[in-house]
């Protein structure tokens, strides 16, 4: 049976001595960026994000709330398009992705 990614890193841990565990770390990394690479946000999870304000990650669908920290963003970016995006991080997954803002209405400020 083969082993898990995890069980492959316990073992080269093992093999190798707490002294390489950057190495570890750094493969780790790799395997992240690796499966970002080939994750797409589906139909389903994108109409739940934006249903939600944003307050999900759209790729494992935890709740901002129930991260193991908040949220990573970026400062908010203008586009040519007129849009404004930006950039977030779920800190339970590792995923990254581009809100995308729109101003849709404009209302008085009362004194």
């Amino acid at each position: 049976m083969a082993k898990t990614v995890l069980e492959t890193l316990v073992d080269f841990i093992q093999d190798h001595g707490s002294d390489q565990a950057h190495v570890v770390v750094d493969l780790a990394n790799k395997i992240v960026l690796e499966k970002q690479k080939t994750t797409r946000i589906s139909k389903k999870a994108r109409d739940k994000h934006i249903r939600n304000a944003g307050q999900n990650c759209p790729y494992c669908g935890v709740d901002i709330s129930d991260m193991c920290g908040p949220a990573e963003y970026s400062d908010l970016e203008p586009v040519e398009s007129g849009d404004v995006e930006q950039t977030a991080k779920c800190t339970k997954c590792g995923h990254r992705w581009v809100d995308v803002f729109r101003l849709v209405d404009v209302r008085e400020l009362c004194d």
